[in-house]
């Protein structure tokens, strides 16, 4: 199963690391490293900077521990078992950030600044279900929507409650195996 979640995330990974401009000494942190693809191609470029990745499951952290097995010996890489809400980092530690497909998984409401692909569609499905406001897309983005869209996120105590309840949903799903019979059942009526 691991191979769809690294095929399915393989071109928004390879967005990130090119976005993100890896310098050999960046300390990044990535939250909801999944199976630990994109933790291992950002390691290569490490000389003497470190790589963060956290996820809430276990086997995915097992899956990206082996992946990572060369990085974590040499002290590039550590991957732990946690929810981000939940783990505490010491301050000003990471120097960048990233996070690929999480944002169903959160407890909190969500601003999404749509780009490409199919962004914008589930963009409006976040706003649709009453987890977020109203997209901002990449060429109307300013600081005044953010700031709009900030204070809605803030102000909006059912949109919290939307997004608390659903994250909370999410989390108590074993995807994988949902996923499995999904394309198991797609396969039979084929």
């Amino acid at each position: 199963m691991p191979i769809i979640f690294d095929r399915g995330n393989a071109f928004l990974n390879s967005f990130v690391y090119d976005v993100i401009g890896i310098k050999p000494d960046d300390r990044i942190l990535e939250i909801g490293c999944g199976t630990g693809s994109l933790i291992k191609e950002m390691a290569e470029k490490l000389e003497n900077g470190f790589i963060e990745g956290i996820d809430f499951s276990s086997q995915m952290v097992m899956i990206a521990k082996r992946k990572n097995r060369k990085h974590i010996a040499r002290r590039a890489v550590n991957i732990t078992v946690d929810h981000f809400d939940d783990h505490s980092f010491k301050k000003n530690i990471f120097t960048k950030a990233c996070s690929v497909n999480t944002i169903y998984f959160w407890e909190k409401p969500s601003i999404i600044c749509p780009f490409f692909g199919d962004q914008p569609f589930w963009g409006r499905q976040v706003e649709r279900i009453g987890v977020g406001p109203s997209p901002i897309p990449q060429k109307r983005f300013t600081v005044e929507r953010l700031c709009h869209a900030i204070k809605v996120v803030m102000n909006d105590s059912a949109m919290r409650q939307n997004a608390a309840a659903l994250g909370n949903r999410l989390q108590k799903e074993n995807g994988i195996s949902n996923a499995v019979a999904f394309i198991t059942q797609w396969m039979n009526d084929k």
